[in-house]
């Protein structure tokens, strides 16, 4: 089975159960990816989309670190951030064609 798993480019998110689901259906013998911005490319079974910023790229100067600099007010949820990850997610799965996408 094809599984998609997507993601706002957040460790917090991505760390405790997102990346851990992906390794437990590989393991299982199913193909797992996870699309997610440019930021988390750098983890494991990460696809980067171009289109999903990181909390960072709006808020203060980098390095944002959420246990140190607190909550970040960023427009996440702002229509022209959603329709564009979403139209990145599923350009994506028009090609790799997964049987189940968990967002």
């Amino acid at each position: 089975m094809r599984v998609l798993l997507t993601s706002l480019p957040i460790r917090s998110h991505l760390m405790p159960t997102v990346v851990p689901l992906a390794r437990a259906l590989r393991e299982k013998g199913h193909e797992a990816v996870i699309a997610t911005g440019p930021a988390m490319a750098h983890l494991d079974h990460v696809v980067a989309m171009p289109d999903i910023p990181a909390p960072q790229d709006f808020g203060p100067p980098p390095p944002w670190i959420p246990e140190r600099d607190g909550t970040l007010d960023v427009p996440l949820w702002a229509e022209e951030l959603v329709t564009r990850a979403a139209a990145n997610i599923l350009d994506f799965a028009r090609t790799w064609r997964p049987d189940v996408i968990l967002r």
